[in-house]
């Protein structure tokens, strides 16, 4: 897990996907291009008070998919960072699995799966941890997540999403960017989805909405080699 900060400040989650690559969302970094300098990301930490983490790297390059639309930030929501040192991988710092650049892409409907991150406990954000969270989802089919958030209005929704919530769990404001990941039967994790947005924090109407990593997992392997 990772966390992303500017000028010091926690602003996103992200996820270690190679050794100077952290995947995140568009929308977390898309207005800081000519910033970075002030950005930067802490690995291997839990407690986002104390500032426990084990590296801290810069940041080099900020490359966000060519579709992400700026003004909206929902669609495409992906983006790559490269880190200006590569990480050295320990028992508590390591790269997520991603899905497969080929094969049956996987919807993973009605399956239970896990978000991390240290966003707030509530919406209104009066509740934050200081220690990383986790919380287990299941993963809603995508016609009725769009069926659902069509309804409110958002006519957003397509097949390069991923939808999840259960009754009370969500991720909420703060988790952005951080990974969405499903435990397979062989006892293997990878990352599904990457915090997006959703309206409120686990409203029982509208599950969290996340970006899908299997569509853009091509995109990935350009970007980072992985």
């Amino acid at each position: 897990m990772a966390a992303l900060k500017f000028s010091g400040k926690f602003i996103c989650g992200g996820s270690l996907i190679a050794p100077n690559k952290v995947l995140t969302a568009a929308h977390c970094v898309s207005a800081l291009f000519g910033l970075r300098n002030r950005l930067t990301v802490d690995l291997g930490m839990h407690n986002l008070q104390t500032g426990d983490a084990q590296v801290t790297k810069k940041v080099r390059r900020i490359k966000v998919f060519w579709g992400f639309n700026f003004r909206t930030k929902f669609n495409n929501d992906i983006a790559i960072l490269t880190l200006t040192e590569r990480v050295n991988y320990t028992s508590t710092i390591s790269p997520v699995c991603l899905p497969p650049l080929t094969g049956t892409r996987e919807l993973y409907e009605n399956e239970d799966a896990t978000v991390i991150g240290w966003g707030s406990l509530n919406y209104s954000g009066s509740t934050v941890p200081t220690v990383l969270q986790e919380v287990s989802v299941r993963v809603t089919a995508n016609s009725h997540c769009k069926d659902n958030y069509k309804s409110a209005g958002f006519q957003i929704m397509d097949n390069s999403m991923i939808c999840a919530a259960a009754p009370g769990k969500d991720a909420c404001r703060g988790d952005s960017g951080g990974p969405l990941i499903y435990r397979s039967k062989t006892g293997s994790w990878t990352q599904i989805g990457i915090v997006s947005f959703g309206i409120d924090c686990a409203h029982e109407k509208y599950p969290g909405v996340f970006t899908r990593v299997a569509s853009f997992r091509q995109w990935i392997r350009r970007a980072a080699n992985v």
